[in-house]
């Protein structure tokens, strides 16, 4: 997958429940792995071949591969910034500032985290 980043591509999307029922998650991986195809795929209603086209990306791509993470990849999915407080008319906090760098911040927050070779560099 990550060779495909920055290409334009057709995959297919698998849904699953959370363990307790209540959400739905989206995701690129199914059961069997990934299911990639280029951008033609016939119309699920015509049958036709239909060219999809695709916008172009908003942001640069970012990838953090665990087998082989060092610093510079870290580097490059840091998002830096923080999301402002929303406050209420009698300036309550409704919802308080958050990081922007939700993608380092994830993998912080993994079971493994503390045993990969960048922990000790980067915490």
């Amino acid at each position: 997958m990550v060779e495909l980043l920055g290409s334009a591509f057709l995959v297919e999307i698998f849904h699953r429940k959370s363990k307790d029922g209540k959400k739905v998650y989206a995701n690129l991986k199914g059961p069997n792995g990934y299911k990639v195809f280029g951008t033609a795929a016939k119309h699920p209603i015509t049958g036709k071949l239909t060219t999809v086209q695709v916008a172009p990306a908003v942001t640069d791509p970012k990838c953090f591969i665990w087998e082989v993470a060092d610093r510079e990849m870290w580097d490059s999915i840091h998002i830096p910034g923080e999301w402002e407080a929303i406050t209420n008319e009698r300036g309550d906090t409704v919802t308080p500032a958050r990081s922007k760098n939700v993608l380092q911040e994830k993998i912080r927050k993994a079971k493994n985290w503390p045993q990969h070779p960048l922990y000790k560099e980067v915490g």
